[in-house]
């Protein structure tokens, strides 16, 4: 009886302490213990000093700039399953560190290595490249692939922070090949979803994680680096499709998996359980 009573007010201290649902990411709801994706559609353009740059070669130097917004979670379209006005959006830059080029099957071609920007868009932390919003009221901006530059960039950041990723860890990474040769104006004349270059891939940390987004730390195996990150995926780039406005230079696509941790009140309650086992057995051999 008395295991029993002491058991029961750990569940109470348990619950006093666990954050409220309401104080965590809406677009936790569809994500389950174990491999989440999600799956974005971008508008992205180039700078050089500041300035848009709309033809000739990459240079190191050069920063990715894009807005994100969010279709998919585990295949499901998120504007189906949450409903207006909820929206997963987001903000990345993304500054080429170095250009290295090699010779692969298809002939000669260069590895673009990026690194962040450590630009005050991207937060406190110098590492971030990723910056994660969501829309959760009809008063907060709605995001628009089809707006100028500026005022999506705007948008974006009038919706509610969620997380930040970038380089957390020595091992993060995030680079794209493209063919030796290929320019700005090349890849954007390229047809949609043809042709896709750069193919990107990165393996990235949590820096910053408000929205209390489940996501385990070292949680999945980079099939690149074969090392552990929060976060993978990949990106390709094509032309800049319809409905994006012609501030932006390109379209892009993003995939990305990480593992899901269980919820915190299953973990507590799994806790309490192994707790009670443990007593329960000592109080009989006693």
């Amino acid at each position: 009886m008395k295991i029993s009573k002491y058991l029961a007010s750990l569940v109470v201290f348990g619950t006093a302490f666990t954050p409220l649902a309401s104080h965590a990411a809406i677009i936790n709801s569809l994500f389950s213990p174990g491999i989440n994706e999600v799956q974005d559609s971008d508008a992205e353009r180039v700078l050089r000093e500041g300035r848009v740059i709309t033809s000739g070669s990459l240079a190191v130097g050069d920063v990715i700039q894009s807005i994100l917004r969010f279709d998919t979670a585990n295949g499901g379209f998120i504007s189906d399953t949450l409903g207006p006005p909820y929206q997963l959006t987001g903000y990345s830059e993304l500054r080429i560190a170095a250009i290295v080029s090699g010779t692969g099957p298809g002939g000669l071609f260069d590895t673009l290595f990026f690194a962040p920007t450590g630009s005050a868009n991207m937060g406190l932390d110098p590492r971030a490249m990723v910056r994660i919003y969501e829309r959760t009221t009809a008063l907060q901006p709605s995001f628009n692939l089809n707006v100028a530059p500026a005022t999506g960039i705007a948008n974006v950041f009038g919706q509610t922070f969620l997380a930040s990723f970038g380089f957390g860890e020595v091992g993060d990474y995030w680079f794209s090949t493209v063919l030796t040769g290929t320019t700005i104006d090349a890849i954007a004349s390229s047809s949609a979803g043809q042709g896709q270059s750069p193919n990107g891939v990165f393996g990235l940390s949590t820096l910053d994680n408000p929205g209390g987004l489940p996501i385990a730390d070292d949680g999945i195996l980079s099939p690149i680096s074969l090392l552990m990150h929060d976060i993978v995926g990949d990106t390709s780039i094509f032309a800049r499709e319809n409905r994006v406005d012609s501030g932006w230079l390109v379209s892009s696509n993003i995939n990305a998996s990480f593992a899901v941790v269980p919820a915190p009140n299953t973990s507590a309650l799994l806790g309490l359980a192994l707790v009670g086992m443990f007593m329960l057995r000592r109080r009989k051999q006693s």
